[in-house]
């Protein structure tokens, strides 16, 4: 079973924590994913979009005291990889759509077996 977001937002704006396992321990949560932007930015310049997105995450085992059983700091995800989409083209509330789907596919694939080549062929994506 997945908490849901809304309980979770709650209680993160209503409390203090430093620790992801504090909020897992306040949800009664098994585990606890993660995810850390460390960097995320829609704008390559004032007229040109790519995304580019610095991504952490980490597993924790409330169980085990909420150690972390699972790391890896993503490579940088830059959307599209062979450069920009004009700002004339999309509104920013597309391109962020787009981008933050891409970053959540990234994120998903620390934990279920994918195909590399899907990368291939990313800047047509942005066409759509």
């Amino acid at each position: 079973h997945v908490v849901e977001p809304e309980k979770i937002e709650k209680w993160t704006d209503e409390h203090e924590w430093d620790e992801f396992s504090e909020v897992g321990k306040a949800m009664k949560a098994d585990y606890v994913v993660g995810i850390e932007l460390e960097e995320f930015s829609l704008y390559q310049g004032q007229t040109i979009f790519q995304g580019r997105a610095q991504v952490h995450v980490t597993v924790h085992d409330m169980a085990n005291d909420g150690k972390t059983v699972y790391e890896k700091r993503l490579d940088r995800i830059v959307y599209p990889p062979q450069g920009g989409v004009a700002t004339s083209d999309k509104t920013e509330e597309q391109f962020r759509r787009e981008f933050t789907a891409v970053v959540a596919e990234r994120i998903g694939r620390c934990f279920y077996p994918f195909d590399h080549r899907d990368d291939y062929a990313m800047d047509s994506r942005t066409l759509d």
